[in-house]
């Protein structure tokens, strides 16, 4: 099959900038792309789509075609930051997370005296969270001299 300078061109074009995009004119032939100028369209739609559905958990279900280039570039750069936000976002969630399961984690005990779950400070726990942190055997002396277990916190004193 020949091909048309236009497509020779685009298959150096896409062999020069992009490494591993398929090169083969015939393909692009198949989306009606037969010009580096469709080539960067077709790739910004693309762009734009997979930053929707980064952004919104979906693609978009209208077409980009009454969209000019320039402004197809001007929402790629609106959904560039948006997604930045959201990642922003799940980061800081993320961090607050870890931390919270830092503390989860923190050693357990059980009141020496009235077998309560406590965490490393004598702060009462539910046998639920307890468990879920996977709670230590261990018992603090939690007697008033000490400072420390539950029965100073209203618990129970012995």
């Amino acid at each position: 099959m020949t091909f048309s300078p236009e497509q020779i061109e685009l298959q150096k074009h896409i062999e020069a900038n992009f490494k591993g995009l398929v090169s083969d004119p015939l393909h692009w032939a198949k989306s009606d792309i037969f010009n580096i100028d469709q080539l960067g369209r077709y790739l910004d739609e693309e762009a734009y789509v997979c930053l929707h559905k980064s952004a919104y958990g979906f693609k978009p279900r209208q077409a980009l075609s009454h969209l000019s280039d320039a402004d197809l570039r001007a929402e790629i750069d609106r959904m560039s930051l948006v997604v930045d936000l959201k990642i922003a976002d799940e980061k800081a969630q993320h961090a607050a997370e870890t931390v919270a399961r830092e503390d989860r984690l923190k050693p357990r005990y059980r009141c020496n005296q009235c077998h309560t779950p406590v965490n490393a400070g004598g702060v009462p726990l539910s046998e639920g969270e307890f468990k879920q942190a996977g709670g230590e055997q261990r018992y603090l002396n939690a007697t008033p001299t000490q400072g420390k277990g539950c029965c100073l916190f209203g618990k129970r004193i012995h």
